[in-house]
């Protein structure tokens, strides 16, 4: 019974995230090579994978009103005719980069160490298997997102304890003891953080225009990316009514925005700081950082200036 409803599972996980196909060829191998499952042990989840799938497409039929298979079609829009491609591409090794920087480093470096660790110490561990193959098979694919690799976070998680469990068996090491109680805490705060964050960056600078629109008529000025667009869709969930949004590629058009605007509060958003002497020539006024000007005194090799930081600035009269 067990088995076939693993099948089915499987089957219908496939239909929902077609990038699962990955973590099936390492179940395939694993049961094949590693625990090497008699017959009557493997066609059973084989089975009822295969009825999962024909309720899928008959599904897809229903709503779609003709014949098709969904996973060959995803297939050969993004891998055949490349599609996915036009989105971007990227070398093999930017998995690696990706989670570094978006798990903060150093935890996600640690992370990182700890689960090659647990591969190390259970190569033939099923959920080693299936996150060797799904990351092998996502390297390949020239278009990478981070978002693809979420499917494998429980698979992920299981490995770093594994890579964890063979440490703590390790003699007593007071830097070992001291370093993971300083990431512990780390995680915690940064934990307690996202729960109250927005999830989008964009989200805050969304919410203070919306604040200062509430006092009256506002327009800002937004240079380059504007905060209220994502994926080419515009968001006005946080657009004040009061609130005009305006685009431009530089700060050249304030001018004739203020002189043709005396009656509204004028604000000024860009993705990183302007030059001092257009901060002077334009009377800017600085209301928000996404980082403290503090850090950016620390500018160790110029990293701020590489380092995309949200700011809002007001005109003043």
């Amino acid at each position: 019974m067990q088995l076939l409803l693993a099948g089915f599972l499987l089957g219908f996980a496939w239909f929902a995230r077609i990038q699962l196909a990955f973590a099936l060829i390492g179940i395939a191998i694993w049961i094949l090579f590693i625990r090497k499952w008699p017959f009557r042990y493997w066609v059973l989840p084989v089975l009822s994978f295969i009825i999962a799938v024909g309720v899928c497409i008959s599904i897809d039929h229903w709503f779609y009103g003709e014949w098709l298979f969904t996973p060959y079609n995803y297939y050969d829009v993004n891998i055949v005719q490349n599609v996915a491609a036009h989105f971007g591409v990227s070398p093999w090794w930017h998995y690696f980069e990706l989670f570094i920087m978006n798990g903060v480093p150093p935890i996600s470096i640690v992370l990182l160490i700890l689960f090659f660790r647990g591969v190390w110490k259970q190569p033939k561990n099923l959920f080693t298997i299936c996150c060797l193959i799904f990351l092998a098979g996502h390297s390949a694919v020239g278009h990478k997102e981070m978002r693809f690799l979420f499917l494998m976070v429980i698979p992920f998680i299981y490995v770093v304890s594994t890579g964890i469990d063979s440490w703590l068996h390790l003699p007593k090491n007071k830097f070992y003891t001291i370093g993971f109680k300083v990431l512990m805490f780390m995680n915690i705060g940064l934990l307690i953080y996202r729960s109250l964050a927005p999830a989008q960056e964009i989200i805050k600078y969304q919410q203070i225009m919306y604040g200062y629109a509430g006092k009256g008529k506002t327009t800002v000025l937004c240079i380059g990316e504007s905060p209220y667009q994502a994926l080419g869709l515009n968001m006005n969930f946080y657009r004040h009514p009061n609130l005009q949004v305006l685009n431009s590629a530089n700060t050249d058009t304030l001018t004739e925005i203020t002189t043709h605007q005396p009656d509204k509060d004028i604000y000024v958003f860009s993705w990183h700081k302007p030059d001092d002497e257009t901060i002077r020539h334009y009377n800017l006024e600085l209301v928000y950082s996404s980082f403290p000007e503090w850090m950016k005194k620390f500018n160790f090799n110029n990293w701020a200036e590489r380092t995309r930081i949200g700011v809002i600035y007001r005109v003043k009269e």
